[in-house]
């Protein structure tokens, strides 16, 4: 979902999906959420009913909805991509396995980490030095920063704190 947002991937499309149970491939530890194919409740012309969603795939139930469009991480990332928009991918970054951090020119930087450690290293970013808030975290919330402070240096880098399978993205909007 969301490499449609840090990417310049043509056109977007959040949808919502319910979630039905599969089994687990190994035969145990009980059913996992996936996505269903099938569409939203609706009456006898068509009409999409109101849903309940849950709070995320990973709570969801059998033929509960898992509601994307309202997750914060999502629209935190929609903003994300309008402000980086048209531009390109520069200074990448990897650990050679689940690590990775890019800028998107000289507006915005996201930095992934899918290992089960956590990851402490520098990064150039290309953003100019200042102070910003990631907006995964929290945010920027009127004058003051909701989520994580991130500081980008003289040389336009970041020391980059990430527990394990965690993220952030700032971009030049998120500067306090």
């Amino acid at each position: 979902m969301t490499s449609g947002l840090r990417f310049a991937a043509g056109l977007l499309l959040i949808t919502t999906t319910a979630c039905a149970e599969q089994t687990s491939p190994s035969g145990g530890g009980g059913p996992l959420p996936r996505p269903s194919p099938m569409g939203p409740p609706s009456d006898a012309n068509g009409w999409t009913l109101s849903v309940t969603c849950a709070s995320s795939l990973e709570t969801a139930v059998d033929g509960q909805w898992v509601c994307e469009h309202r997750d914060p991480s999502i629209r935190a990332m929609v903003s994300f991509r309008r402000v980086v928009a048209g531009t390109d991918i520069t200074h990448w970054w990897d650990n050679g396995a689940n690590v990775i951090a890019f800028s998107r020119g000289e507006k915005g930087i996201v930095a992934i980490n899918r290992e089960t450690v956590a990851l402490d290293t520098r990064v150039a970013t290309g953003l100019p030095p200042g102070t910003y808030c990631d907006l995964l975290t929290g945010g920027v919330a009127g004058a003051t920063c909701a989520g994580t402070i991130v500081v980008v240096d003289s040389t336009g880098a970041i020391q980059l704190n990430l527990n394990p399978m965690t993220a952030i993205a700032i971009h030049t909007g998120t500067r306090l």
